[in-house]
């Protein structure tokens, strides 16, 4: 052990060692320990995982009709045909034989013919000239008469026996009645009286055939 004399010049040494390790920086080992424990090593940083793009749906074509959602939609459904018969056709079947014209009155109540006069045998069968619903079935003056009303337009037939009833809905070339004698100013047996009317108003039921002429019966 020195001598207690030596103590005071070896604690200046020490005192002067110690200031000089601090003036170069020497880390202290607690110091660099605490360290390098509190910072542990990155881990490598993953990407986040990308979601793949959603790619909007390609119409390839046009867009059925009826898909949609718009104005005025058209449901599909079987397609719709026009009607395969005529809307119109003649009161009796065969040829037709005029026996008198129309010839429209000058006024409501002045001289004419309201229709036309087709000639055919007592008993023929008389058929609506169109759809629509019988409006009357019965004796007008002591003559069997039926109408037909087809909307704006109504259909007369007379003098006939009626086989339907009022209020009975009817297709075109359907039924109605039979065809009974003594119509005035027939030049045969028996001749049907056909009119057309519209409201008021007489027409000639011949313009509601298109493809059917009558002919004329012979004079003698």
């Amino acid at each position: 052990m020195p001598p207690s004399r030596h103590r005071p010049l070896l604690l200046l040494l020490l005192t002067a060692a110690l200031l000089a390790l601090v003036a170069t920086g020497w880390p202290h080992p607690l110091t660099g320990y605490g360290t390098r424990a509190a910072v542990s090593p990155a881990s490598p940083v993953q990407p986040a995982p990308t979601r793949p793009a959603i790619a909007a749906p390609v119409s390839e074509g046009p867009v059925p009709l009826g898909s949609g959602t718009g104005m005025n939609p058209v449901s599909p459904g079987r397609a719709v045909t026009a009607p395969s018969g005529p809307l119109w056709r003649a009161p009796l079947d065969g040829t037709l034989i005029l026996g008198r014209a129309f010839s429209p009155p000058s006024s409501p109540y002045g001289p004419g013919h309201r229709g036309v006069d087709l000639v055919a045998a007592p008993g023929t069968q008389v058929r609506a000239a169109g759809r629509g619903v019988v409006t009357f079935a019965g004796t007008i003056a002591g003559r069997g008469v039926t109408t037909v009303s087809h909307g704006s337009l109504r259909t007369t037939y007379e003098p006939v026996e009626p086989t339907v009833a009022a209020g009975r809905t009817v297709a075109a070339g359907e039924p109605i009645g039979r065809l009974a004698a003594g119509h005035p100013g027939c030049p045969a047996a028996a001749c049907l009286h056909w009119g057309l009317l519209e409201g008021s108003r007489y027409l000639d039921p011949l313009g509601l055939l298109r493809r059917r002429s009558p002919r004329l019966l012979p004079l003698g």
